[in-house]
């Protein structure tokens, strides 16, 4: 994931915990990042990810946590260093039609993200290798069954 990060333009990618701290400590004089986006879900990512956060900065919630799971941090952090954290669940009807015409006019190409392309009768199978954090995106196509249809 780290390499294909890099591979897509990322500035830096590293381990969590102490190796990110420090390689963003570097990449920011030690300020901390403006916005940290957790795509990985939970209490502990969301703990890690208000400690990389620059004063004023912003932690972008975009992943489930286990359901009933509670954060454990110091809410005093959010006020004394003026952070925010915002959920999002998806983008809004008009800006999914932005991403579809920039994929159709070759402009983004979210191909590198798709490292696996099953028919639909395997989603259990598909499914099972993103939790299992062996893919990290699943193209279905249409199922074997109806391709004889």
């Amino acid at each position: 994931r780290r390499d294909l990060a890099l591979k897509l333009g990322a500035d830096a990618a590293a381990e969590p915990g102490a190796a990110a701290q420090a390689a963003l400590g570097n990449l920011t004089d030690g300020a901390g990042a403006d916005a940290v986006f957790d795509t990985v879900g939970g209490a502990g990512p969301l703990k890690a990810a208000l400690g990389l956060t620059r004063q004023g900065g912003s932690v972008v919630l975009f992943a489930h946590a286990p359901d009933g799971q509670s954060a454990d941090f110091d809410l005093n952090d959010l006020f004394k260093y003026e952070r925010r954290i915002l959920g999002t669940y998806s983008g809004a009807v008009h800006e999914q039609g932005r991403v579809f015409d920039l994929i159709a006019s070759g402009a983004l190409d979210p191909t590198p993200l798709v490292t696996h392309k099953m028919p639909l009768d395997d989603f259990q199978a598909g499914l099972d290798l993103v939790r299992a954090r062996k893919a990290l995106k699943v193209l279905f196509t249409p199922s074997r069954a109806a391709e004889g249809s």
